[in-house]
C-alpha cells in the first residue's frame, strides 16, 4: 500500500507558486546590491565584490588594517594565514562568520557582509533552488497541470491559473531508521521555518499588498505534532541580531519568508504537515528508564499539554519558570542539547553550535555534562555511559 501511495504522489507532484518565489528573490537581490553600494560608499567609492573571499581578506587585513584571526595551533598571525580544515595552506586570511564576528565591533563592513552572506545563503537554497529553473522551463508542457490554486496575481479577482508541479523521488527503503526520503530534488530539505530577512522598504511596502490580498488561510492540524505546531520559530538573516549600521538600514525592513508556503493546495483543500512528537526523545526515556523524562513527557502529552523541551528547560535550565514562560531561544538551546547527546556530539562541538546561534561560550555548552558537578539528569548520565563504551 506505501508503494502505491509514494507511486501516485511521484505522478502528482506538488503545485509551486514560483511567482511568489521569484517575487521574494527579486527584492532580496536588491537588498544586496543597496549592501554592495554601502560597502562601496564605506570604502570611499571602491568596489568590492562581498561574495569574494579573497578580496574582502585584502580590504579587511590590509587595507583596513583590521586583526586578522589567529589560526588554530598559531600563537599569533604574523606566522600566515595557516591550515584550512584539510590541512592545505590557506592563500589568505580568514573570513568566515567567526573572523568576521570577532572584528565586527572595530569597523562596519564586516557587519555588512554577514548581512550579505546571509541574505545569500537564503537566496540561492530557498528563494532560487536548483530545481526551480527546469521546472519553470517545463511549465508550459504537461508538468503544469490546471488546478484552481490560489496565486498572488489572482487572489482578487478570484480566477484561477495553472501552476507548474513538482516532483520528486520519494525512497521507501533508503535509510537505516526506515524514514522516508527524498530525493531529484529533496523537498524534504526545503525550511518549514520562518526566515527573517531586511529588505527594501518598498518591496516590504509590496509583499504587504500581497500578504493582504490572499485568501484567508485555515490554520493546519498539528495533532499530535509536536515541533510542527511551533514550526514558525524564526531564524533571523541579513542582520537580525543587532548588527545593523545606520548607513545601510535607512529604509529597510525585516519581512518574514517560509520557503515552503511556495508549496500550494487547490482551492478549498489543505496541505497538512504532521511529525511525531519528539520520537528521538521518547524511545531515549524508555530505553534509559529514566523515570523524570518519563514524568516530563507524560506531563505534556496531548494537544493541551507542555511543549517536552518547554518543560525540560523549566526543570533544568530555568528552575522556577513555568513551562509557558520559557523563551523559544532556550528551549532552542536545550533541544540542541539533548539532541546533540544523543547523538554523540562532544561538547566542543556543541559549544560551536551554540556559540554561533546564541553567543555562548565553552563552558556553558560543557556545563550539563561536567564530571566535577554531576547535574546531569540520569538519561544524560546513561546516554553518556553507553557512548563512552562504543
Amino acid at each position: 500500500k506505501v508503494t502505491a501511495v509514494l507511486a501516485r504522489m511521484e505522478a502528482l507532484g506538488i503545485a509551486v507558486d514560483a511567482a511568489d518565489l521569484s517575487r521574494k528573490a527579486a527584492a532580496v537581490r536588491r537588498r544586496m546590491e543597496a549592501l554592495s553600494g554601502t560597502a562601496s560608499a564605506l570604502l570611499e567609492g571602491r568596489p568590492l565584490n562581498l561574495g569574494s573571499s579573497a578580496q574582502l581578506a585584502v580590504v579587511l587585513y590590509e587595507k583596513l588594517k583590521l586583526p586578522p584571526p589567529v589560526p588554530q595551533g598559531q600563537k599569533d598571525a604574523a606566522a600566515g594565514p595557516g591550515k584550512d580544515r584539510n590541512g592545505r595552506l590557506r592563500t589568505h586570511h580568514s573570513t568566515d562568520e567567526a573572523a568576521l564576528r570577532q572584528i565586527s565591533h572595530l569597523h562596519p563592513l564586516p557587519a555588512l557582509v554577514l548581512q550579505y552572506r546571509a541574505l545569500q545563503n537564503v537566496l540561492s537554497k530557498w528563494l532560487e533552488p536548483e530545481w526551480l529553473p527546469p521546472l519553470l522551463a517545463r511549465s508550459g508542457m504537461a508538468r503544469a497541470v490546471a488546478l484552481p490554486l490560489p496565486s498572488s496575481s489572482t487572489l482578487r479577482s478570484g480566477t484561477t491559473e495553472a501552476l507548474p508541479r513538482l516532483s520528486c523521488c520519494w525512497n521507501q527503503t533508503a535509510t537505516a531508521t526506515g524514514r522516508l526520503s527524498s530525493s531529484a530534488p529533496n523537498m524534504q530539505a526545503v525550511t518549514k521555518y520562518e526566515v527573517m530577512v531586511q529588505i527594501e522598504a518598498e518591496d516590504a511596502a509590496a509583499e504587504d499588498a500581497v500578504v493582504a490580498a490572499r485568501v484567508p488561510e485555515v490554520a493546519v492540524a498539528s495533532g499530535a505534532a509536536g515541533d510542527a505546531g511551533r514550526s514558525t520559530g524564526r531564524k533571523a538573516s541579513g542582520g537580525g541580531d543587532g548588527e545593523d549600521i545606520e548607513a545601510g538600514q535607512r529604509g529597510v525592513r525585516s519581512v518574514a519568508i517560509v520557503a515552503r508556503n511556495a508549496f500550494v493546495a487547490p482551492a478549498g483543500r489543505l496541505l497538512v504537515a504532521a511529525d511525531y512528537s519528539q520520537i528521538e526523545l521518547r524511545l531515549l526515556a524508555h530505553l534509559s528508564g529514566d523515570l523524570r523524562l518519563q514524568e516530563l513527557l507524560k506531563v505534556g502529552h496531548g494537544s493541551g499539554g507542555a511543549d517536552a523541551f518547554r518543560l525540560i528547560a523549566a526543570a533544568w535550565l530555568r528552575p522556577g519558570t513555568a513551562p509557558a514562560d520559557i523563551s523559544n531561544r532556550d528551549r532552542e538551546q536545550v533541544k540542541r542539547v539533548v539532541y546533540g547527546i544523543i547523538y554523540g556530539m562532544t561538547p566542543q562541538g556543541l559549544a560551536q553550535q551554540l556559540a554561533v546561534h546564541w553567543g555562548l561560550v565553552v563552558d556553558t555548552a560543557n556545563t550539563p555534562t561536567s564530571s566535577s558537578n554531576d547535574t546531569r539528569l540520569p538519561y544524560v548520565r546513561l546516554l553518556q555511559g553507553n557512548n563512552s563504551r562504543r
